[in-house]
């Protein structure tokens, strides 16, 4: 009984997941492994026409996203403007980490001054994810998810 009981909680738990996301010193970071062949990951990046990396050593890469435009049904009204954040890869063999931070939504204001959304202070509540935008998680999390597994697909046309 003790088995299935632990069974039970465990495979629940697992299932509670719906996202890449956490805590971190007050911040919210999303952060996935993806398992890959390929080595040349820094330069599938660099053909995305929005991320641009800034800083590498060794095998890790810092780097920015900017102006990004994405949509989902059923999210926060700001997540309709544009998007910026910051990332850091770390390649090991067979496999890189993307972790982001510093997620940011930027508003064209009035006479032509930019408005930033840190929607941290909404999808934080006393130090954790605020369930009830679970909806604005999953979105950024395919999101994310799709812009770091298929970059090759998002190169410039020049």
């Amino acid at each position: 009984m003790k088995i299935l009981f632990l069974f039970v909680l465990f495979t629940a738990a697992g299932f509670a997941q719906t996202s890449n996301f956490f805590v971190k010193q007050n911040g919210l970071i999303w952060e996935n492994v993806f398992i890959t062949d390929k080595k040349d990951i820094a330069d599938l990046i660099k053909k995305h026409p929005r991320l641009v990396i800034t800083a590498s050593e060794g095998s890790t890469y810092k780097g920015h996203g900017s102006e990004v435009k994405h949509t989902c049904p059923d999210t926060s009204p700001f997540m309709e403007k544009e998007l910026s954040f910051d990332f850091e890869i770390v390649i090991s063999e067979g496999k890189y980490r993307v972790t982001i931070s510093n997620i940011k939504y930027t508003s064209n204001g009035k006479k032509g001054a930019k408005a930033i959304i840190k929607p941290e202070s909404m999808w934080l509540s006393n130090g954790n994810i605020n369930k009830n935008y679970n909806n604005d998680f999953a979105c950024l999390n395919s999101y994310f998810n799709r812009i770091f597994t298929m970059a090759s697909v998002y190169k410039n046309k020049s």
